[in-house]
């Protein structure tokens, strides 16, 4: 069984041994919250807003992952100031020590660790093989991938991660599609000005209040006439005792 395993995930690394490309995608909601660091805490995500970040998945028995492990240290390096941040996530399955032995024997001082618990999220993303990176805007979406090992201090690709930094949109887009699926027929008319708006709503105007009484009820009417001589009434009914 143990031999079967090695031969498979050397296949799932063989198969990324050519550069890919960064490729962008439809943004997609990145689905978890969370990641576990190589100590066992829970790191939240929804600290990272505003941030790109560039969620990296490895392994220490991947031949290919050592050397964009050691490109990605240089690239977080560079752009540590950019809001860029990347983290390295581990599907390694034996204890989280190899990966610390791995960090120190290529000096990744610049790189977090965090560790794919049971592969849980190399499934849920439908990730085939290794290594594997999804780059993540500051709205928290998924806008491009690769699968494979990539060239990261190559200028197209630090461009394009730079394009997402900061990126400002005027509204919530969940926010617009919400009031977009509640909005009514009417409510998509246009509003047409109000012309000699100074004769309808007068600048200064008299009020006048007649009362009559019925039962328990009175009756009156409010009429206003404006600066124009234009009139205007309002029929008003309201308990006696109000």
């Amino acid at each position: 069984m143990k031999r079967f395993l090695t031969v498979f995930f050397s296949l799932i690394c063989l198969s990324s041994v050519n550069a890919a490309d960064l490729v962008e995608t439809t943004p997609k909601v990145l689905p978890i919250k969370s990641l576990i660091d190589i100590n066992g805490g829970s790191f939240n995500l929804g600290n990272m807003e505003d941030n790109v970040l560039v969620l990296h998945f490895w392994a220490t028995w991947c031949s290919s992952c050592a050397g964009e492990m050691e490109s990605l240290n240089s690239l977080q390096k560079l752009l540590k100031k950019d809001r860029i941040v990347v983290l390295p996530i581990s599907e390694d399955f034996k204890t989280d020590l190899v990966v610390k032995d791995f960090y120190q024997s290529y000096g990744l001082t610049s790189l977090p660790s965090f560790i794919d618990k049971n592969q849980k999220m190399f499934h849920e993303f439908g990730i085939v093989n290794l290594p594997a990176t999804l780059v993540v805007d500051s709205l928290g979406q998924v806008v491009a991938v690769a699968n494979g090992p990539v060239d990261w201090l190559a200028p197209k690709n630090i461009a394009l991660l730079k394009k997402y930094v900061a990126k400002k949109v005027e509204e919530n887009p969940a926010y617009v599609k919400l009031i977009n699926s509640q909005r009514s027929p009417k409510n998509d008319l246009q509003t047409q000005p109000i012309q000699n708006i100074d004769k309808i709503v007068p600048k200064s105007a008299q009020t006048e209040l007649e009362v009559t009484k019925d039962s328990q009820i009175e009756v009156g009417e409010i009429r206003v006439a404006n600066i124009s001589g234009d009139q205007f009434s309002l029929k008003v009914r309201r308990p006696v005792n109000f």
